[in-house]
């Protein structure tokens, strides 16, 4: 009796519809099933499609199948052959390698399922005819674009627009924007179109009012700023300085005010006064801002809340400190509650009908909407105009719109360990300068000497020397664009795998049992060395790896 051997195969799958985003599935099956392929399966009882992303023999995943703290399941049957064309899922597959993710976090960010099947992975002909896609940062950009531009193609980050055959460009709008990273993913999303569009001779093309680092080219001409930014050096426990409070509200000649912050709520930080513990939140060690809301029956209700993972803390009392338990908690920092109560209780805008105040941020304007409408209404009001504004606002700030802009405080923001502060509040300035007809401040609390060293540069009139100078000292530092930075955590005693041990590396520990584990790689290596990206992207699940991730400590 003859015997037959089957080969077994495991599939990562990713479904067409479920009630949550899933990084991965693993199934098995006996079945030619292939990359792209739509399958059958059966997962918490309900009977779900799935695309087929990748195949393995079973003998080649031993070891990762082991290690599975779960049954994996079998697939059903297959539905349809090449439902998503094969080509596309190899390259999105190089493409995940690339940027140290899954590929199903590749899926899931850049390429709605319901038009997969739509997309022919075919290069584009070098004609005359030319018909080009905008590609915006963000909804907010984006809706600001098609209002103006009505028919034009255009879209937030995705490779959906690969599915009109006719479209031969791409214009990335904004460029230097820091919204094209997922922060919720850790993928560059700009960089993945960028990839997928060379493949497939598609021509791109950008608009920046100043480029990315990634952009740079010493080359590029750069017209002096015009417009000085002043900065102040704080000195009294006082949010506003005297000098630019009556600036703003008794100068009749600035009809159009912007305060800046750098976040929503009342305080942007809680302080134990003992220990100098600064009050994080328990899930990402960020530091809470406190917020103070109002319900119904107007009773005062405060909470502290986190802006990277939107934890929250009701406060029904006083709070204390977890590491030393003193309740002498002390709140630094001003959002713009805070701004919008100081003006309240040294100016009485309410019985003076000529000045009105807007507030745009994450707790009161939290849709793309509301931000439109409130915006709208700072620039159509007749009125003197106050815009109390965090970094939500920017991406719809146009040139002099505004008549004096002030930079409440940017202090918080040195104080978070990311190598892309300077560059971020470098856009964030000069957009906020380009924003200004008149006169424009920063107010810092810093030394005379943090301003001079590192103020004064982020501020300075000439930008191509701030960007050659941060360049020089990012290379010398091993950082982006010129290296790749990949990190992980894991327990102490954890021998580095094999594959990363020749690049410089730097070991952080973060608990008492644990380390964050840093390595620089060139640029150039990543790109070039193949296998290397494989083993990261095969350890990327176990190590939890992330490609460049903006805190590095």
């Amino acid at each position: 009796m003859l015997k037959y051997r089957y080969t077994m195969n495991v599939c990562e799958l990713l479904p067409l519809k479920t009630t949550k985003k899933i990084a991965s599935l693993t199934y098995y099956t006996i079945l030619d099933a292939k990359i792209g392929d739509l399958v059958e399966i059966t997962m918490n009882g309900q009977t779900l499609h799935a695309l087929i992303v990748s195949v393995r023999d079973i003998k080649s995943s031993k070891t990762e199948i082991r290690a599975q703290d779960f049954k994996i399941k079998k697939i059903n049957r297959i539905l349809t052959r090449n439902f998503v064309d094969p080509d596309l899922i190899y390259e999105l597959y190089n493409l995940s390698t690339l940027l140290c993710t899954s590929i199903n976090n590749i899926l899931n960010t850049l390429a709605p399922l319901k038009s997969l099947s739509d997309i022919k992975f075919v290069a584009r002909p070098s004609d005359n005819t030319v018909k080009t896609h905008h590609i915006f940062p963000t909804r907010l950009e984006l809706r600001k674009f098609r209002n103006t531009n009505p028919g034009i193609s255009s879209s937030t980050p995705s490779i959906e627009f690969l599915t009109d055959k006719s479209i031969n460009s791409i214009v990335i709008n904004n460029e230097n924007s820091r919204y094209y990273y997922s922060f919720f993913k850790s993928i560059d999303t700009k960089q993945a179109i960028i990839y997928i569009a060379k493949i497939l001779n598609i021509k791109i093309s950008y608009t920046y009012d100043l480029p990315s680092f990634d952009l740079f080219d010493e080359s590029m001409d750069f017209e002096k700023i015009s417009k000085q930014i002043n900065i102040l050096k704080m000195k009294d426990e006082v949010y506003l300085d005297k000098s630019l409070y009556k600036s703003i509200f008794e100068n009749k000649e600035n009809k159009k005010i912007i305060l800046y912050t750098m976040r929503k709520g009342m305080y942007t930080q809680s302080v134990c006064r003992d220990c100098s513990q600064i009050i994080q939140c328990s899930k990402c060690n960020k530091p809470y801002t406190l917020i103070i809301n109002k319900d119904d029956e107007h009773n005062e209700i405060r909470y502290h809340f986190c802006n990277t993972c939107k934890d929250r803390i009701h406060l029904a009392s006083a709070i204390k400190c977890t590491y030393c338990k003193s309740w002498r908690i002390e709140t630094l920092g001003i959002g713009t509650q805070g701004i919008e109560k100081y003006i309240f209780d040294n100016i009485n805008i309410t019985n003076n009908n000529s000045i009105e105040v807007y507030t745009i941020d994450g707790n009161i304007t939290n849709t793309v909407n509301k931000i439109h409408k409130k915006y709208n209404e700072f620039l159509n009001s007749d009125n003197k105009s106050l815009l109390i504004c965090t970094e939500q606002a920017l991406p719809l700030l146009e040139k002099n719109i505004a008549d004096f802009v002030v930079i409440i405080s940017l202090d918080s923001a040195f104080y978070i360990s990311d190598y892309n502060m300077d560059e971020k509040l470098f856009f964030i300035i000069n957009k906020l300068r380009d924003s200004s007809k008149g006169s424009m401040y920063l107010q810092t609390r810093q030394s005379e000497k943090f301003i001079e060293n590192n103020l004064t540069k982020i501020c300075s009139e000439e930008s191509k020397d701030f960007y050659k100078n941060e360049l020089l000292k990012r290379k010398q530092n091993y950082l982006p664009p010129f290296y790749v930075i990949l990190t992980f955590e894991a327990p102490l005693g954890l021998l580095i795998p094999n594959f990363l041990q020749e690049f410089k590396s730097v070991k952080i520990k973060i608990k008492n049992s644990a380390c964050k584990y840093v390595f620089f790689i060139e640029k150039r290596r990543w790109s070039d060395d193949y296998q290397l990206r494989s083993k990261c992207y095969e350890n990327f699940n176990n190590l939890n790896l992330k490609i460049n991730s903006k805190e590095l400590l």
